[in-house]
């Protein structure tokens, strides 16, 4: 039983979170495998969940360490769909949506106005450079360039797994 339903004919049961409040949610594998090379190689007939699903006709793939709200449509967490879409290697299906999301972003008064939330910045960048939407990590880096005076190994401490050292030595240079 899913905890929340994608969608409705999904012959594919994601389960995320913790074991003691896993989340589950009912998706696609035809979408799923269009959108992603690598879900399409797990859900092939060479892989255990492939087979199962061939007899079966419905399987439950445990999605371990990943975000639970990463993996819900829904989410408000556009760096974590982005990191899902790094990690899955479906990019390409999510540029529409994080162009859309960092174009809003970077059109609102964080933009043109003097005020600027750096942790926001600092997640689109790591949205951008993963998903190599280069004109608007241009716009990211730009932005940050010239309204953060800090450390950027410090500022972005929480996205190292997804920023490189040399992005941000080229950040700390570049000011």
């Amino acid at each position: 039983m899913a905890d929340e339903v994608i969608y409705a004919s999904g012959d594919v049961v994601l389960v995320t979170g913790p074991d003691e409040s896993p989340q589950r949610f009912r998706v696609s594998s035809v979408i799923l495998s269009c959108a992603s090379s690598v879900f399409r190689t797990v859900l092939g007939s060479a892989f255990a969940e492939g087979q199962e699903q061939a007899s079966s006709g419905t399987i439950t793939k445990r999605l371990e360490g990943d975000d639970t709200k990463a993996m819900r449509i829904a989410s408000i967490t556009i760096l974590n769909v982005a990191i899902i879409a790094d990690k899955y290697d479906c990019s390409r299906a999510l540029s529409f949506i994080l162009t859309k999301w960092c174009d809003r972003f970077k059109n609102s008064h964080f933009w043109n106005g003097a005020e600027i939330h750096i942790p926001e910045w600092v997640d689109i960048l790591a949205a951008t450079y993963l998903n190599g939407l280069h004109e608007l990590f241009g716009f990211a880096t730009e932005r940050l360039i010239f309204s953060y005076a800090g450390n950027f190994h410090h500022l972005a401490k929480d996205h190292r797994a997804w920023i490189s050292d040399h992005v941000l030595i080229c950040l700390d240079v570049a000011r």
